[in-house]
């Protein structure tokens, strides 16, 4: 109720209360909103085959030991038999009993989704307190949500890291509060989550130390950091690394070799430093970081240069995805810091504003309001929302569920060795390796997608190993459907018909499998006399070689399915012995597996079949002669 141009007190603290509500209100939109899109886009692209084995596998099947008694426990880390010996992360200890609930790889990407977006909330409080307006306060966590360098850590996959920045966010907001014990609760979870982060703390100690003139809570939180990164780069994981030391410091090895030695580079030869961030991508880097806030954090450099550690370290690092902003994870604990001081900049710009008589209020507005702008049009071309520009939501396809279907059918118990975009659909198991990793021989199942990424593999490497695999006579292909192969380790014995059938140039067919496809697509076993349906499909033919001498010329192997009149159905001609590999590449006694497809069309009647097989020399034209003289081997009926 208004009398006159007065406001009784009662009716001025409800309207005060009202704007915080519905202020606070917007906030909780803002992170139920994030948190909803995020995890459904983080889910979708990770059931669309769009994360990979590094990180969001390494990170599951840890996490997933350690729920099962095994602590840190990873067999995808080649450092070591811990994930403690690639970083020092304790945080995953703490998701671990997300799995005694819901035992599913998308809790960690849920979980990862909604830490990020409770940030927007220390974000709000800490607008709210120091510009006095909740209307001006509410572009800041809208900011922090819509950055894209938060936004793509979200979405790489899952990292430890990328829990830090909600964890840094309370941690200031509390520190400025002069609220230490929360303070030092989120300071704690900041740090466990990798070794780095303690660097950005012992930041904020300095700060409150120098700036805050908290010189007793501010030392003990510079030392505290400081002793929590030096602790883990020199104690915890050479403990646990089997070199010794941890890896990422091969990344800085033009600085020094030990983290002290780097720091005292950094500081005697600022010359080598200039050189070095004096470029223009990296220009541009921090150009992009800035950007989303209208440059106002430059206007409060004592809060924006708390990120000076994580800043100095993707930077001066010589692996190109750390000083890359938009496609990995490695700004994100970038992001609080450019969000803070550019807070305090819109705060110190309004102050400045009232000395030449511009309101303040009118001036908050202004400013916070082009810090809402520059963020959304630089999400609108950086972003990863329906609101930016090249925003494409993942898709399912049906290739993808023919993927999940066949991973399905490997046992959990199993040791797995898979490429790196089915991984993270099989990694809760104590044994998984990414292929083609050397130490795998023992696997019992192997998994490929020939048409996803073919990470660490390079050039025509995927090929010339895939070769390998199709002949080693330790695997059996058991299902092949669009590009997507699952190979079983082979027991002892393995061929179904086995001859003995000697060419004179020395090599000898062993024996043969059989197997037709069904009409789902997968291929079952025959047996012999070999007969076809009319409907069509292919006959899956595998053939055991046997090199009984040095063979120097590539022979060629030739197929032909022949109906009950010897009428040509099917087969090929110019298809070098198994597959890719050429037949010089034998060694003397080596058993081959050759695996042929063989498509048949649909013909009524077709029923009994046979095939022949042999090989000649596809430059002469001229057939290899077995021992009796013949010059093909005639597969249909039971070996004798």
């Amino acid at each position: 109720m208004i009398w006159g141009r007065k406001r009784f007190p009662i009716e001025r603290d409800l309207t005060t209360f009202l704007k915080s509500r519905g202020s606070h209100a917007v906030v909780i939109l803002l992170f139920i909103g994030y948190s909803f899109l995020f995890s459904y886009l983080s889910i979708m692209q990770h059931d669309s085959l769009g994360t990979h084995a590094f990180d969001l596998g390494i990170f599951d099947q840890a996490v997933w030991n350690t729920a099962h008694g095994r602590p840190f426990a990873c067999t995808l880390s080649t450092r070591g038999p811990s994930y403690l010996g690639e970083h020092f992360s304790p945080i995953l200890a703490l998701l671990a009993p997300l799995y005694w609930g819901w035992s599913d790889v998308r809790a960690l990407l849920i979980v990862q989704t909604v830490v990020i977006a409770l940030g927007a909330f220390p974000v709000f409080w800490l607008a709210k307190e120091r510009l006095k307006s909740d209307l001006a306060a509410l572009s800041f966590p809208a900011a922090f949500l819509l950055f894209p360098a938060l936004e793509t850590a979200n979405l790489s996959d899952f990292h430890v890291e990328t829990l830090a920045p909600s964890f840094l966010l309370f941690a200031f907001y509390y520190m400025e509060r002069r609220g230490y014990k929360i303070f030092l609760l989120f300071a704690l979870l900041a740090m466990i989550c990798k070794e780095e982060t303690s660097l950005l703390l012992s930041m904020m100690g300095l700060y409150l130390a120098s700036i805050k003139r908290e010189w007793k809570a501010g030392s003990l939180a510079a030392l505290g950091g400081l002793a929590w990164f030096l602790a883990a780069v020199y104690l915890f994981i050479p403990h646990f690394n089997i070199q010794g030391r941890s890896h990422v410091l091969s990344w800085y090895a033009y600085l020094g070799e030990r983290p002290l030695e780097i720091a005292i580079t950094i500081i005697t030869n600022p010359f080598l430093i200039l050189r070095t961030l004096l470029t223009q991508e990296k220009s541009k880097y921090i150009l992009n970081l800035l950007l989303p806030v209208a440059f106002t954090s430059l206007f409060n450099l004592q809060t924006l240069l708390l990120f000076l550690p994580s800043l100095a370290i993707n930077l001066l690092s010589t692996y190109p995805p750390m000083s890359t902003l938009e496609k990995f994870h490695y700004a994100a604990p970038l992001v609080p810091f450019v969000i803070i001081s550019s807070i305090y900049g819109v705060e110190f710009l309004a102050r400045k504003a009232t000395l030449l008589y511009i309101d303040r209020k009118k001036a908050l507005y202004l400013l916070s309001g082009s810090v809402f702008l520059a963020s959304l049009l630089y999400h609108r071309y950086h972003g990863f929302t329906p609101l930016a520009r090249h925003f494409q939501p993942p898709v399912v396809t049906a290739r993808d569920r023919l993927a999940h279907q066949l991973m399905a059918s490997i046992p959990q118990e199993a040791a797995v060795s898979a490429q790196s975009n089915l991984l993270p659909h099989l990694s809760q198991r104590e044994a998984i390796y990414l292929f083609p990793d050397s130490r795998a021989t023992k696997v019992e199942y192997i998994i490929l997608d020939t048409q996803g990424e073919k990470y660490p593999l390079v050039g025509d490497e995927y090929e010339k190993i895939l070769n390998l695999l199709f002949s080693s006579p330790r695997y059996d292909l058991v299902s092949e459907i669009q590009g997507l192969l699952l190979f079983r380790r082979s027991e002892e014995a393995n061929i179904r018909y086995p001859l003995r059938v000697k060419f004179k140039e020395g090599i000898a067919l062993l024996g043969f499998d059989l197997a037709v496809e069904d009409s789902e697509g997968a291929f079952l076993e025959e047996v012999l006399p070999l007969r076809l349906g009319e409907k069509g499909g292919k006959v899956r033919l595998t053939l055991w070689w046997e090199t009984l001498v040095p063979i120097e010329k590539d022979y060629t192997v030739f197929t032909h399915l022949l109906d009950g009149e010897g009428r040509l159905i099917g087969g090929h001609d110019s298809r070098p012995a198994n597959g890719w590999r050429p037949t010089s590449g034998w060694r003397p006694e080596q058993v081959v597996r050759d695996i042929h497809y063989i498509p048949f069309e649909a013909r009524e009647g077709l029923g009994e079949v046979i095939i022949e097989v042999g090989l000649y020399d596809l430059e002469t034209g001229r057939r290899l002669e077995v021992e009796d003289g013949q010059d093909k081997v005639i597969l249909g009926w039971l070996p004798e």
